[in-house]
């Protein structure tokens, strides 16, 4: 069978199978050791676009729309969030647009409200000096980008993936 790019461009497998891809790579990136935060949670993060772009073209049986907003996309598709895991969405988004591809956004608005929420979901302030905040790290935090965050996240999203496409995609 030809595969065209009209059959593809709106197949959930395709989409589900390059989430796949992603999601293996970043295992196999953060089980290295190797110090690579931005990448790794670059490549969490296109796993997550790709499986809900994969749940979209289930319930639409069209080509999912263009762009990265993961929060949006994941209202779409009619998916329960809870606080934490919004915010990992909106962390993955921004990652996915600037601080995977980039050492510095080029919008300084968005750079500042990303860190905000960076600081926001992974520390605490415990003291003040002077001026200054000390923070420490919230190892506990359910908005935290780590494994075991993105692993809960991204099974959610898989199940609603599954059961959108057993109930009804004909391709």
């Amino acid at each position: 069978m030809n595969y065209t790019y009209e059959m593809r461009k709106k197949a959930p497998l395709w989409y589900n199978n390059f989430s796949e891809k992603y999601y293996q790579s970043a295992q196999v990136l953060a089980e290295s050791k190797i110090p690579h935060n931005e990448v790794i949670n670059y490549l969490r993060g296109l796993s997550i676009e790709l499986l809900l772009k994969a749940i979209l073209c289930t319930q639409t049986k069209d080509k999912p729309p263009k762009g990265h907003k993961l929060e949006s996309l994941a209202d779409k598709v009619g998916l329960s969030l809870n606080k934490h895991e919004r915010d990992l969405l909106q962390l993955f988004t921004f990652i996915i647009e600037y601080a995977g591809r980039y050492p510095v956004s080029n919008n300084p608005e968005k750079d500042t409200a990303y860190h905000e929420k960076f600081l926001q979901t992974h520390f605490h302030t415990k003291d003040r000096l002077g001026k200054h905040s000390i923070y420490k790290p919230d190892e506990d935090s359910k908005s935290r980008l780590n494994q075991n965050n993105f692993q809960k996240l991204y099974r959610k999203i898989l199940d609603k993936f599954i059961e959108s496409y057993e109930s009804g995609w004909q391709g």
